[in-house]
């Protein structure tokens, strides 16, 4: 099953069962218009907005953007990475 985007989990997960809007949430932290607008990727000034407003540590939405980065990369080199062998000790 593809995964969706960072953003659409991230409204998913932690918005919507504290049922806050998205527009709530964008009010609330000053930004330039076209980072409310386009679904991408979570850059250290929107971590830090985030975690401020949620009351969470600096660097976890910049982890979980991270983890969906690799989780997508590792699905897309899956056979380039089995055919790999780990260096001997």
């Amino acid at each position: 099953m593809p995964q969706s985007l960072f953003g659409r989990q991230s409204a998913t997960r932690r918005l919507a069962p504290c049922f806050v809007a998205i527009s709530n949430v964008s009010g609330c932290m000053p930004a330039p218009e076209s980072r409310r607008i386009a679904p991408r990727a979570v850059t250290a000034d929107t971590d830090l907005r985030l975690a401020r407003y949620f009351k969470m540590s600096d660097g976890f939405f910049l982890g979980l953007q991270t983890d969906y980065e690799l989780m997508q990369r590792r699905r897309q080199i899956r056979d380039k990475l089995k055919a790999i062998r780990p260096r001997a000790a």
